[in-house]
């Protein structure tokens, strides 16, 4: 994860933010697939 994605992350809200890392897990699964 890049550092200004980072930043961004920070600034969004909680569920935002769970969202956000839902979509990253899900693309980690769908690349290893």
């Amino acid at each position: 994860m890049t550092a200004e994605l980072h930043q961004g992350i920070k600034s969004y809200s909680l569920k935002e933010r769970c969202l956000m890392n839902l979509k990253e897990y899900i693309c980690k699964v769908l690349v290893i697939q």
